[in-house]
């Protein structure tokens, strides 16, 4: 009976020591999305391990040089990128846009999470250009790809919906919809959204979009 009691007694310690370590242990979990787009304040999590991205050429994986936040953050779209850079990758892995180097911003799907590409967009800009780069405003959501000249560079195509004077962030969601929002901070480690979307490729589903050459006002 002593023998029972004591292996009875080690093993709630054990339990008690695991449920101890899950707490401080906590899952970061992807919030869900309602009718295709997340709610008003949504918090949105950073994951503090960097992804990596593939920069420059699609064999060639990086680190990503984002500037604007630290840590792994590769479902979000914004600042500057260059020719043939990857812009976004959904957290699920199947889904990435490209500034490709013949000019063009490309949505694809993924075969598998991380996967290789299924050559078929599922959106672009329909645009060319050598030696581009694609700039995705903070301020107003706007969406310019640029190309060099003499004088500097200049726009080749821009998005035709802005969020207007507010902070804006666009989203490659897990369900394949590059979405754009308003939002705010919170810290170093999360995002709220603020606002309703107010533009989208319309690629839930990963189904093909039906408004190529621009992003669709939601």
């Amino acid at each position: 009976m002593k023998k029972v009691i004591y292996t009875l007694a080690l093993l709630s310690i054990a339990f008690a020591s695991c449920r101890k370590e899950q707490a401080s242990s906590p899952v970061q979990v992807q919030p869900k999305l309602e009718n295709g787009y997340y709610p008003l304040g949504t918090v949105i999590p950073l994951s503090p391990t960097p992804v990596q991205l593939e920069r420059g050429n699609h064999d060639l994986s990086y680190i990503p040089e984002y500037t604007w936040a630290p840590g792994g953050h590769q479902q979000f779209a914004k600042g500057t990128f260059g020719s043939g850079d990857e812009v976004a990758r959904s957290v699920n892995g199947y889904y990435s846009l490209f500034i490709q180097a013949d000019g063009n911003l490309v949505l694809y799907k993924r075969s598998t999470p991380n996967g290789s590409l299924i050559p078929t967009a599922l959106w672009a800009t329909d645009t060319s250009h050598s030696y581009p780069s694609a700039k995705f405003s903070d301020t107003n959501g706007i969406i310019s790809l640029l190309a060099p000249s003499t004088s500097g560079p200049v726009n080749y195509w821009v998005s035709n919906v802005s969020s207007g004077s507010t902070d804006a962030i666009w989203v490659l969601q897990d369900d394949g919809n590059f979405v754009g929002y308003t939002h705010y901070y919170l810290g170093a480690g999360a995002i709220v959204i603020t606002g309703a979307p107010f533009a989208a490729t319309f690629t839930d589903g990963g189904r093909r979009s039906d408004v190529f050459g621009r992003v669709g006002r939601v």
